[in-house]
């Protein structure tokens, strides 16, 4: 099957013991013609962005901002930046500071606006993230 792009209207959603159903309604006119020669149980990437009002996608950003406050007052973390990063103390204060300091900003706003300081978070968070997986394995 070829990429196909369709509007749909979600209808239902059901949980079975395997995961959600999703029930989609799909024009007549829309609907791709090899959907409906494949097998049952075929295999699909699904790729779906909500439309808005005026049929544009509707977008949403992730909210940095946030994210560091909460990954901040987490003692994995705390834990973390003490055993990876010889940060000296265990504390909300500390993240914050290690935050700042490894980010280049002053404050948590700056990751809403900088790209550079958004992608050295995510960095520590994709390590923060590989470093809780490895001790939760042992």
């Amino acid at each position: 099957m070829e990429n196909s792009n369709f509007e749909a209207i979600k209808m239902a959603v059901k949980q079975d013991s395997t995961g959600y159903v999703l029930n989609l309604r799909i024009h007549p006119n829309d609907f791709p013609e090899e959907l409906l020669r494949d097998f049952v149980g075929s295999r699909y990437m699904v790729v779906m962005v909500k439309l808005d009002d005026d049929n544009r996608p509707e977008i949403r950003v992730r909210n940095y901002v946030k994210e560091a406050g909460i990954i901040c007052r987490d003692p994995d973390f705390w834990d973390f930046l003490f055993n990876r990063m010889d940060i000296f103390g265990k504390s909300e204060e500390n993240a914050i500071s290690f935050i700042y300091e490894h980010c280049k900003i002053k404050s948590r706003k700056e990751l809403a606006s900088s790209q550079e300081a958004t992608t050295l978070f995510n960095l520590i968070k994709k390590e923060f993230q590989e470093w809780k997986a490895k001790k939760t394995e042992k």
